[in-house]
């Protein structure tokens, strides 16, 4: 049984929202929170900057939060970050799911071209509220053909996050660099947008340091003021910051580190050969043996399998299949279907990073209303799409 709250200061929101996690979400049990009940729970949580930590919220698995809660003027703060700020904070809940963060009109449906999650929120995943019924965020099987790629599958979050600070509460005092997997041997890999999250002065360091430190060390992914986070929620809150670095931020901006759609769409040669990745299927079935066998052990951290870029270089590649033929493939992987598409069928533009691989596809607009159903994305910034 997968426990979800649901919070927002509006009946009809918290409503559709747990009917939408219902309709897709296999076995949930949905809790609604609003009115009086929202002004106790937000008091509780103003309570433990003062009087440290509750276990009001530990038995949930996921927490839905509404951004905006402009209907409810009187509970002291501005909006669904300031709860998901302190709940990351000063509880050990599980995923926190920021819906509509987004700026101007049609946020209800936001497909965001940055790709990325927002790491100056203290919540797991942000989505459009409109999207909370969409399959795809709740399974790993049977999603619509609409399911935006940096997705992902909440419930399986969930046991990564669970993962996750099991594996580092005993390592809180060692040096960040040597308890993320392969990490010290690949932080030059890393961008300057990727390493500035660490801090200028990686090696000095410490796990515990992401949530917080009074010895100077700074980490752009701790909470912002003097005060450390709890020692009892310290490795939850580190894992849920490092997890949303590496897997909503790293792999998806897709300079360091490289999920299979990434991989496939630069070096079609570690496709298994015939194969063509136009299924539904994992991509991973399609990826030669030797290549899946250079995957990073980040992968349990991440929502998909990935390689460290320099591990799957050409010449790396070359030394896992030896002499081949060079082979192309005339498809394109469209972030908004999460699928590789015919290329004809298909729009590109230039996601905002440094790399010669910045060019992403989307689907074409005639094929996302032919077949994105009753999924119709806000896409945003518009203006991308016209250069």
């Amino acid at each position: 049984m997968v426990r979800v709250l649901v919070v927002d200061d509006r009946q009809d929101f918290v409503e559709e929202a747990a009917r939408k996690i219902n309709d897709v979400a296999e076995d949930a049990e949905v809790e609604p929170v609003t009115g009086d009940r929202l002004k106790d729970l937000v008091s509780v949580l103003v309570a433990t900057q003062q009087d440290g930590p509750t276990t009001d919220f530990d038995d949930f698995d996921i927490v839905v939060l509404d951004y905006d809660l402009t209907r409810e003027g009187d509970i002291g703060l501005t909006t669904g970050a300031d709860i998901a700020r302190l709940m990351r904070s000063h509880t050990k809940c599980g995923v926190i799911v920021l819906t509509n963060p987004f700026p101007g009109p049609g946020r209800e449906r936001r497909f965001d071209l940055r790709l990325v999650g927002n790491l100056d929120l203290l919540s797991d995943f942000e989505v459009a509220s409109e999207f909370l019924g969409n399959r795809g965020l709740w399974s790993e099987t049977g999603w619509p053909t609409f399911r935006p790629s940096p997705w992902p599958v909440v419930p399986d979050l969930v046991q990564r996050l669970d993962l996750v600070t099991s594996s580092i509460a005993k390592r809180l005092d060692e040096p960040l660099l040597s308890v993320v997997p392969e990490l010290a041997d690949h932080y030059e890999d890393l961008s300057s947008d990727d390493k500035q999250w660490l801090g200028a002065d990686v090696s000095a360091l410490r796990v515990r340091d992401v949530g917080g430190s009074e010895h100077g060390t700074l980490s752009l992914l701790a909470p912002r003021g003097p005060a450390s986070v709890p020692e009892e929620v310290l490795p939850r809150f580190v894992a849920s910051r490092l997890i949303k670095w590496l897997d909503l931020f790293v792999r998806v901006r897709g300079i360091a580190l490289v999920d299979a759609a990434q991989l496939v769409s630069r070096r079609p040669d570690v496709l298994l050969e015939d194969a063509e990745p136009d299924g539904e299927g994992s991509l991973n079935d399609i990826i030669e043996p030797s290549i899946l066998d250079l995957r990073s052990d980040l992968s349990v951290w991440c929502s998909r399998t990935v390689w460290w870029a320099s591990a799957v270089s050409p010449d790396a590649i070359a030394g896992q299949l030896g002499a081949r033929r060079k082979r192309g493939i005339d498809l394109v992987f469209a972030e908004d279907f999460s699928q590789f598409i015919p290329r004809d069928s298909a729009r590109s533009y230039l996601l905002s990073i440094e790399s010669a691989y910045r060019r992403r596809w989307l689907a074409s607009e005639e094929l996302l209303k032919k077949a994105g159903g009753e999924w119709q994305p806000d896409i945003q910034p518009a203006q991308w799409l016209m250069l």
